[in-house]
């Protein structure tokens, strides 16, 4: 197969979809070539047979020219990519999908927000085939839609060689400081473990995008006590390929954000068998009972949630992150994700 694949980002510093770098790599491994059309691109260093093309966002060439961009690529490139995978943004199935269906390209979109809209619906008419993780997924209820792996690179989000690198009762709360990730909400479950007097050191690891920086500084006031005591760091995000040391330094991960994408932070978390709580019903009957906390949880309610997973057994630590690790490997690989989205296509 001659791949096409467009996305956002093509850099492994970003500290979003620096993942995604991995999947074009495995995608490379198992295709004869691949075109990649990035909205920005950054660093990376891929196989011989990628080709990557920049929309021009490092270049600040504003909206008219990633638009003529697109058109130029998709065009010039034609006859170099026999099957198209859009990656999260409908807008590319709304500008090509019509040529790439007169041309019998086949084309996938992966989707895998919560909410969407007339523009989802009509972008779904143009692709052959819809990419979601999460049941709750909006374009889960297409017809045309396929559950798809997350695609974690188990290979390197693993558990650290030395057991002793994690901090006991290291907690962590990684991703963007935004209301939707109810960054508050956690630092006020802190300060509920604080005042019943229990030990952790918590770890807030992340940045506000545009728009949010208000937000993370009503979070550092919130967190002040905590931060001044010790129990708590609030440090930048980092590139993805630094985040397997984050997770290793931690025991529990947590997060808070409602029901809706199969949050991948979580899944890394787990394939490094660190213990998560989490309020995504996404994640029932996937992680214990007891780690699957109500969308409408109080800080109290969460703490309680802590203090029952913070004082099980070491043995018992031990055996829920096998199996975390062990879903991860069984449901969600990088490998797994490649093989069938390139069977969706053929």
């Amino acid at each position: 197969m001659k791949l096409l694949i467009i996305t956002q980002a093509v850099d492994t510093n970003d500290t979003t979809l620096g993942f995604f770098h991995s999947w074009i790599e495995r995608f490379a491994r198992e295709c004869e070539s691949v075109i990649v059309i990035c909205l920005k691109e950054g660093r990376h260093q891929l196989p011989p047979n990628v080709k990557v093309l920049s929309l021009g966002k490092e270049r600040s060439e504003g909206r008219l020219g990633y638009v003529l961009n697109f058109y130029k690529y998709i065009f010039s490139e034609h006859g170099g990519y026999d099957a198209v995978f859009i990656h999260m943004n409908q807008e590319y199935a709304l500008l090509g999908g019509l040529w790439w269906r007169l041309c019998n390209i086949p084309t996938a979109l992966w989707y895998n927000h919560t909410y969407g809209s007339i523009i989802s619906d009509i972008a779904a008419i143009f692709v052959r085939k819809v990419f979601y993780t999460s049941p709750f997924a909006y374009m889960a209820k297409k017809g045309k839609a396929i559950a798809m792996p997350a695609g974690i690179d188990t290979d390197f989000f693993k558990p650290h060689t030395d057991s002793s690198a994690a901090v006991p009762r290291g907690v962590l709360f990684l991703g963007r400081i935004s209301p939707v990730k109810k960054v508050e909400l956690f630092v006020d479950t802190l300060l509920e473990l604080e005042r019943k007097e229990i030990t952790f050191e918590a770890t807030i690891c992340g940045d506000p995008i545009s728009g949010d920086e208000a937000y993370a500084g009503k979070i550092k006031t919130r967190a002040a006590p905590l931060i001044e005591a010790g129990m708590l760091k609030i440090i930048s995000g980092v590139p993805h390929t630094e985040t397997k040391k984050i997770y290793a330094h931690h025991e529990f991960y947590v997060n808070l954000t409602q029901t809706g994408s199969l949050d991948k932070t979580v899944l890394e978390a787990m394939a490094c068998e660190l213990l998560v709580l989490a309020s995504n019903k996404s994640f029932q009957n996937i992680i214990s009972n007891d780690s699957v906390l109500k969308e409408e949880a109080t800080p109290a309610d969460i703490a309680q949630a802590f203090v029952s997973v913070m004082n099980l057994s070491a043995d018992e630590k031990i055996k829920r992150g096998e199996e975390n690790r062990l879903y991860v490997l069984e449901n969600h690989s990088i490998s797994a994700l490649v093989t069938q989205v390139i069977q969706a296509l053929s």
